[in-house]
């Protein structure tokens, strides 16, 4: 599965729901998302990353928000030499 986005979605590991759901760091994604002329639906697949790990999602709109579920065997540590590696940003 192909993610919608050519860049990362900032999200926060640490603070994800139950079932692995994590939320999309608003308001600074909502810019970034309008930037990209990214349209948010519910079932896409999108690329997220804490600048640590990264992985690629499933977007779903919950309790007023997007959220990310994660798709099973994506989930890897972000490149050291990637711009969007937690230490080079």
């Amino acid at each position: 599965m192909k993610p919608i986005n050519s860049e990362p979605i900032w999200v926060d590991f640490c603070n994800s729901d139950e079932d692995g759901a994590v939320r999309l760091l608003l308001p600074i994604e909502s810019i970034k998302h309008e930037r990209l002329n990214l349209n948010f639906v519910e079932g896409q697949v999108v690329w997220v990353t804490d600048g640590d790990v990264e992985e690629f999602g499933i977007l779903k709109f919950r309790d007023g928000m997007w959220v990310a579920i994660s798709l099973k065997g994506t989930f890897k540590d972000v490149d050291k030499d990637s711009p969007y590696y937690i230490g080079n940003v």
